[in-house]
């Protein structure tokens, strides 16, 4: 389950459904409705479709929408994966005393920096992380240039016990915490926090020297300032060691016009830097993707079928890009009344369960049969590149040069279409749509009363 926005040019009024809000369209001026989706796994079709206000948050749109899927499915039991949105305790609360299970991220009002740290430890200090691979988009096994499979995720579990009033009925459960940590992101982090490293020493080495322009620190106090402000800037405090010496030369100032005798002290100043090595080794092992919530409910998910589902949830965005972007184009939206909005959205929401559907059937139909060729010539400009797991616009794009040619004799009318390549049989059968497609190419010369009865 996931949230998006559609802006457009619209007159916001005061019980409209066009408000401003946070737009992930990033548009902030322009107002917009927000659609809530609820998408089924591993199809991506929608199951489940809200439109509401611009300006809603996240938050409480979750649960309307699962009781809009169990009204649709007719079924609990069901593992309803979300971001930090779904995270609420009240949220996770509802969704375990209705007998469903969830998976959600636990951001820093439902797990404060002091908890997550805790768990960082523990984690650490079990002295492995459960290894994770991940598959390809075509189900086979990612290995590196030596044969060796690529680690997607590290990942340690452990569990507590929660208590909710729910329905003015105390519930308690034990909730799984998952920490996981990435590979890629602790690469990333890595090479930040080396760039973030030479900057910061960059600019300490550069505080004192002396420039056209330039204001510069002539006490201790200053360049102590400056220095804070440095690492605070670069979040390097306690990885970057600042050392600062300063010389007081005091001398006498004799008295002149009028202006008594004084003493003035300037600072000869030195600063120099040294990279704390055990600190910024600890900070390159401790970095953590998130912590995952999910309940008891799952416990025939071991922890890596857990920390795949969540890496899943780019299914619900894959049926939001449709929507928005070019096979469907909610967005922007140019329609100007509420329920015309509704049901447009409501509308594309049909079309894109066609696309899942499709998608799936095909996808399905290959991994079933691995004996089958991958499919090829899909990708303009690589015939040779092969896949098992097409994409329905590249599926419908193979049929394009289709032409219908209608020829009328009265009392007759002969239909003809462009008999279909070896691939389009090929996506027809994988399909399970071959024979309604040979019907079609028949050459017909039945009247068009009996051939719309046929």
């Amino acid at each position: 389950m996931d949230s998006t926005t559609a802006s457009g040019y619209w007159e916001v009024t005061e019980d409209g459904l066009f408000q401003f809000g946070h737009s992930t369209d990033h548009r902030p001026d322009l107002p917009q409705v927000k659609v809530m989706l609820a998408t089924l796994d591993p199809l991506g079709m929608p199951v489940a479709v809200d439109v509401v206000l611009g300006q809603r948050s996240d938050d409480p749109l979750y649960l309307p929408i699962i009781d809009r899927v169990r009204a649709s499915l007719g079924r609990t039991g069901l593992l309803y994966v979300g971001d930090s949105k779904l995270g609420p305790l009240d949220t996770r609360a509802h969704i375990h005393h209705a007998g469903d299970a969830y998976l959600c991220p636990l951001g820093k009002l439902q797990l404060p920096a002091a908890a997550v740290d805790a768990l960082i430890t523990q984690a650490l200090a079990t002295g492995s992380l459960l290894r994770i691979s991940r598959p390809d988009a075509d189900g086979q096994p990612v290995v590196d240039e030596h044969g060796q499979p690529v680690i997607h995720a590290g990942a340690w579990e452990t569990s507590v016990d929660l208590t909710a009033t729910v329905d003015a009925q105390v519930l308690t459960w034990t909730e799984r915490r998952i920490v996981v940590r990435s590979p890629a992101l602790q690469a990333r982090q890595q090479q930040a926090l080396e760039r973030r490293l030479v900057e910061a020493e960059a600019e300490v080495t550069d505080l004192l020297i002396a420039r056209r322009g330039k204001v510069r620190p002539i006490t201790p106090d200053e360049a102590e300032a400056a220095i804070a402000a440095i690492v605070e800037r670069h979040a390097v405090g306690g990885l970057l060691d600042v050392t600062l010496t300063a010389t007081a030369h005091t001398r006498t100032i004799r008295a002149y016009r009028g202006q008594p005798a004084r003493e003035e002290t300037t600072y000869a100043l030195d600063v120099t830097s040294t990279r704390v090595d055990s600190a910024i080794t600890a900070a390159i092992a401790r970095p953590v993707r998130r912590v995952d919530a999910p309940p008891q409910l799952v416990a025939d998910l071991d922890t890596t079928q857990v920390v795949l589902a969540y890496r899943d949830q780019y299914l619900v965005e894959h049926p939001m890009g449709r929507l928005k972007g070019a096979p469907l184009s909610l967005s922007p939206v140019y329609l100007s009344r509420d329920e015309h909005v509704t049901g447009l959205v409501r509308l594309l929401t049909i079309a894109v369960r066609v696309l899942s559907l499709l998608e799936y059937g095909i996808r399905r139909s290959l991994a079933q049969a691995p004996q089958e060729e991958p499919l090829q010539r899909l990708y303009a400009g690589q015939p040779s590149r092969k896949t098992r797991r097409p994409t329905a616009e590249r599926v419908l794009e193979v049929f394009r040069n289709l032409t219908l040619t209608v020829v009328e004799l009265p009392p007759h009318v002969i239909r003809h279409l462009t008999p279909p390549t070896t691939l389009q049989q090929r996506l027809l059968a994988l399909a399970g749509e071959d024979t309604c497609y040979l019907r079609l190419v028949e050459h017909s010369s039945k009247p068009p009363e009996e051939i719309s009865e046929r």
